[in-house]
């Protein structure tokens, strides 16, 4: 924190536009490939059951006529579907009928726990059981296992987009946020650098150039009448001084013509002094004699 705290303004915006666009398209992203995913989901399970459906009605007669080839015949159809892992045919009480299992793949011994109609999604399969009706009786049920290999490589494909996409936009991001955020850091900008030259210069003259009638546009406003009240009380101080000056300089003025009039004053009765004493003493040696 105390790094974001250090870096300028311009930085600081440019780095807040970033993060709010990648966490728009991050969040816009996760919704869409959620939505797909819980649709491709759907339509997996859909698929799965509308041929659940399909071998439940071909093979209702092999179940009656007790005709586990037949019924080997209809589940070895699915060959054709690659995602199909394995399908069983099971009969009312439980008994495997049919079996039909990918080549490579492992059979699954255990009967399924699922109840009648229901699917699971676990790790690696969807499972699906449904029943095989025939006329009103439930005569067996078809237990389909499918592999999630398509929904995984749809999953990569979205994550390699998602990634693709947030370059994409990080880019555009920062282009335009490097263009944007001039609007406020250049005003702001020429804010600091303005009150850094009026506060090592002294210069109250300068003024900061307003562009925009916003909060930006107010505070230079109110920087510029700041300035301007600094610049008035600044001259009305050096007037003050001045005229403090010039009345000093008058008084001393009198001061010294006083003085000098003193001196004069006191020259003149030295000398009337000294006079007198001159013809005192005259005075006194003529009368001495």
């Amino acid at each position: 924190m105390r790094e974001l705290r250090a870096i300028s303004i311009r930085r600081k915006l440019t780095l807040i536009m970033m993060l709010t666009s990648a966490v728009a398209v991050a969040v816009a992203c996760v919704v869409f490939a959620t939505y797909d995913g819980f649709m491709f989901r759907r339509a997996m399970v859909n698929k799965l059951s509308l041929r659940a459906q399909i071998i439940g009605a071909n093979s209702a007669a092999a179940i009656l006529f007790n005709d586990d080839r037949a019924a080997s015949e209809i589940l070895g159809a699915l060959a054709a579907d690659a995602r199909i892992v394995s399908a069983q045919i099971y009969t009312e009480d439980g008994r495997r009928f049919a079996e039909y299992v990918r080549d490579g793949a492992a059979p699954d011994r255990a009967p399924p726990v699922l109840p009648h109609e229901a699917y699971r999604f676990t790790h690696d399969h969807l499972e699906m059981r449904w029943p095989i009706v025939l006329g009103q009786d439930t005569i067996g049920f078809v237990y389909l296992q499918s592999d999630l290999r398509a929904m995984h490589e749809r999953f990569n494909r979205y994550a390699g987009i998602i990634l693709v996409v947030m370059l994409a936009s990080g880019l555009v991001a920062f282009s335009l946020s490097a263009r944007l955020q001039r609007m406020v850091s250049e005003p702001i900008g020429h804010l600091a650098r303005t009150e850094e030259e009026v506060s090592t210069g002294h210069d109250y003259s300068l003024r900061v150039e307003k562009h925009s009638d916003d909060e930006i546009g107010l505070l230079i406003d109110g920087f510029n009448e700041m300035l301007t009240q600094i610049e008035e009380r600044d001259r009305a101080l050096n007037q003050v001084h001045d005229q403090l000056e010039l009345r000093v300089d008058q008084r001393t003025a009198e001061l010294q013509q006083e003085v000098a009039e003193r001196r004069r004053t006191q020259a003149e009765l030295e000398s009337a002094k000294n006079v007198a004493e001159s013809a005192t003493r005259a005075k006194s040696e003529f009368l001495a004699n």
